[in-house]
């Protein structure tokens, strides 16, 4: 029984190293520089009294995507955002008279065209042997938008942005959720959970003559598809998801819709009888309230997470921009063995410009050891290595995740920076709260708050898997002119949370 045991659970964990492994791989891929965004308008109209405005933007050298933006004049500020993509056979103006709705209730929205329908697109490209490649460009647009909003602080609340797929924009949802935590909640409408096996199964045909003429160019997209599975990638994701199937879809046979539902595992299924067009009036005003509902829901978990956040900076003297984010630490640095034992120490300083830049210089304490590289931390720029000795791929990756919960660790940080996103989540602890942040181009923070101290307590990534996952916990809190700052910073990693660096704050100093 214990041998059944033991193989049960090696079964579960190498699936979801192997589901983590699957992910990481077509993610990274999915990225984009954080370089600035500019939208170009193209025309402006009116329907029904609501603006929409056709805008172009640039997604990547040589590519330019088009969409229509929506709000209704006179709507409150810093609105929620709804994001749509339509339907293989359709494009952006496919959803014009749901963003109508949207936009009547205060809402900014926008609805993105398919590559194929961009003004950069190439008319004499194969479309089955673009698709893979468009998958991705859609992916990658919508993140390019979303980074245009953070310079929009007065028109888009950054904690409430959601997103509606039909069809196409259904499976691509699976791509998108894990791919842009930004998203707190989606409505997937008839969607395939496998474009690689949906067309090898083929149930209705469709694909009969294109395997029979074009072999080749058939195969490699099943290949390229096979490596980005929505079924796989949306288990990954953090936000909460609305599912509606047409019983009479002529499209996606009903096992597709079902095995999509389980991948998913939604928040909400729904069942209508009508197409694959979806034209159903109960489908819509059910897509709308339930949209409502998850904003009322959203925006209340986002205003006590920042009122958490915000009494955590001042209590930390970190909760405006200015002088007190200028400060001066220095103090020792210790690398811990697999037994926890202590192999060496180094004098090291932090130069802290929030919510900007954090510069680290560390000097060994024993002359035999190698000089550590000096590393910069930006929130555009990420980790850069100043001086010292070169750094390998994984010890930067690492080194990367680690300075960044150390700035985090701060609170401020975390409030300071436009399109910052910041959520209370649910929390079975009674000691702690648990804040979720997310800054791109990082992966999302959770910060646990101690609810008796008002101090963070502990930090790790979302994303990081059990095996790998890193921790940050203050701890020795001492007060000063400046507010509370912890003594030590202990840095774990794996399940059973094996110490992995600590760093002992000796002095800080308000430049």
């Amino acid at each position: 029984m214990r041998a059944l045991s033991l193989c049960f659970f090696l079964v579960l964990t190498l699936t979801a190293a192997a589901q983590r492994s699957y992910g990481d791989s077509i993610l990274r891929r999915l990225q984009v520089p954080d370089a600035p965004v500019r939208l170009t308008v193209v025309a402006d109209t009116v329907r029904n009294r609501i603006p929409f405005r056709d805008v172009h933007f640039v997604v990547g050298p040589g590519d330019t995507a088009s969409a229509t933006l929506v709000q209704a004049a006179g709507a409150p500020l810093r609105k929620p955002l709804i994001l749509f993509q339509h339907w293989g056979g359709g494009n952006r103006h496919y959803f014009d008279a749901e963003m109508e709705a949207f936009a009547a209730r205060g809402f900014l929205c926008l609805s993105l065209d398919a590559p194929w329908h961009w003004p950069s697109a190439d008319s004499t490209a194969d479309p089955l042997r673009a698709y893979p490649d468009n998958i991705q460009r859609s992916v990658r647009a919508i993140t390019r938008f979303l980074n245009w909003t953070r310079s929009q602080r007065a028109l888009i609340d950054p904690d409430r942005i959601y997103y509606i797929g039909h069809s196409y924009g259904a499976t691509l949802g699976g791509l998108l959720l894990p791919a842009e935590p930004r998203i707190r909640a989606a409505v997937f409408m008839a969607g395939l959970p496998s474009l690689s096996r949906s067309m090898e199964e083929d149930p209705l045909g469709a694909w009969k003559t294109t395997k029979e003429k074009k072999r080749g160019i058939y195969d490699t997209a099943v290949y390229r598809l096979s490596l980005m599975e929505p079924e796989h990638l949306v288990r990954l994701a953090n936000a909460r998801i609305y599912y509606q199937a047409a019983a009479n879809d002529q499209y996606i046979v009903r096992r597709h819709s079902e095995e999509y539902i389980r991948a998913i595992g939604p928040a909400r299924t729904s069942w209508y009888a009508t197409d694959h067009l979806f034209k159903s009036d109960s489908a819509l005003k059910d897509r709308i309230a339930w949209l409502l509902v998850q904003d009322t829901v959203t925006a209340k978990a986002a205003r006590e997470g920042r009122r958490l956040l915000e009494q955590a900076a001042a209590k930390l003297g970190m909760r405006n921009s200015g002088p007190t984010l200028r400060q001066h630490w220095m103090g020792e640095l210790t690398f811990y063995d697999t037994a926890g034992k202590a192999t060496s120490r180094w004098e090291q300083q932090w130069y802290l410009h929030l919510p900007d830049t954090v510069r680290v210089r560390s000097r060994h304490t024993e002359a035999y050891l190698p000089l550590l590289p000096s590393l910069e931390l930006t929130p555009a720029g990420g980790v850069r290595p100043r001086s010292g000795r070169p750094i390998d791929s994984a010890s930067f990756a690492l080194e990367r995740r680690i300075y960044y919960l150390y700035w985090l660790s701060l609170c401020g940080p975390a409030l300071q920076l436009p399109g910052t996103q910041v959520h209370r989540q649910r929390n079975i602890s009674f000691s702690t709260e648990s804040i979720r942040v997310v800054q791109r181009s990082w992966p999302p923070v959770v910060i646990e708050i101690d609810r008796k101290r008002g101090l963070p307590v502990a930090l790790h990534f979302e994303d990081a898997d059990t095996a790998q996952r890193l921790v940050l916990r203050p701890g020795e809190w001492i007060g000063t002119p400046q507010g509370m700052r912890p003594r030590l910073l202990r840095i774990h990693r794996g399940p059973g949370e094996r110490l992995l660096r600590s760093i002992r704050i000796d002095s800080l100093t308000r430049l």
